[in-house]
């Protein structure tokens, strides 16, 4: 397969993807968004993208020629030591496909040394902010506040607990109606005094699981099943880290060729011989999912 990527060499996951797609026999070729043009799209088997924002041109294109889409993303579980060294990558057609066994049941069992561990639940509600115009939630900032608002009232209307805000660190607001604003500490020192996080879709909501604390969020949130849960168990975290494992990979598996070989193996099964399809697999790195 011949891969074009619209990103630079510099940015990390994009050149270990590269060397991946070349470990695995194909071919990948670097392009530059910022001075693409239509008539010049080169036919590829496959399309790469670091960033959704500035590659909206060449990404509508690819797509409106019928293209299955993978996102190259941060990862979605950010509380790692490492987590430089990691990234996620989606694609709306792999829920349907189970995961091979032996790949992702060891990369759950990395995740699970070092993940946090659950700890004792603090007494207050915590809401996470996120970053408007974020293309995992689409919101404006009003329509943010709309629903931070909606959340004030949920929490109000189930006791009198302390409501803590914690605004998205790219998008700084203050919010009335809650009791407290946070301001300068960090996510892990937010959530020790957390009992129950309220979010729309944010990644941290991922953290506030594995520390043992009860989330609130909306559908559109990737780990949505567990709304309302504590995931108490061993068995429990290890269900939602083999949900993480499924879409989050480390750079080693990249370089290596083997998160290519899978996603490749993938698209063989789904896009019949022929067919004409092609594969794009963009991201928006920097997009703020971590709150």
């Amino acid at each position: 397969m011949r891969v074009g990527i619209f990103s630079t060499q510099e940015h990390a996951p994009s050149s270990s993807l590269a060397q991946g797609i070349a470990a695995a026999g194909d071919s990948a070729l670097f392009q530059r968004p910022t001075i693409w043009v239509v008539r010049e799209a080169v036919p590829f088997d496959a399309v790469v993208s670091h960033g959704i924002k500035g590659c909206e041109l060449p990404l509508t294109l690819y797509r409106a020629r019928g293209t299955p889409v993978l996102i190259l993303e941060l990862p979605i579980l950010r509380c790692l030591p490492d987590v430089d060294n990691w990234c996620s990558i989606f694609w709306d057609q792999i829920g349907t496909y189970p995961p091979s066994t032996r790949v992702f049941e060891l990369r759950t069992q990395e995740l699970e040394r070092k993940s946090p561990e659950p700890e004792p639940l603090g007494d207050e509600v915590l809401i996470l902010g996120q970053c408007p115009g974020d293309y995992a939630h689409g919101l404006t900032a009003v329509q943010l506040t709309a629903a931070y608002h909606a959340m004030i009232g949920t929490i109000r209307g189930r006791g009198s607990a302390k409501i803590r805000f914690r605004p998205h660190p790219d998008a700084p607001m203050v919010l009335d109606g809650c009791d407290v604003q946070s301001e300068g500490s960090s996510l892990e020192a937010d959530l020790r005094l957390a009992g129950d996080v309220y979010t729309i879709n944010s990644s941290a909501g991922l953290e506030a699981l594995l520390r043992g604390r009860r989330v609130f969020c909306d559908r559109s949130a990737s780990y949505f099943r567990w709304s309302g849960r504590v995931v108490a168990s061993r068995e429990e975290r290890l269900e939602l880290l083999r949900h993480v494992g499924r879409v989050q990979w480390s750079l080693a598996d990249l370089r290596s060729g083997m998160a290519w070989r899978f996603y490749r193996g993938l698209l063989r099964r789904i896009v019949p011989s022929g067919a004409g399809q092609k594969l794009a697999v963009y991201g928006n790195v920097g997009s703020g999912y971590h709150a």
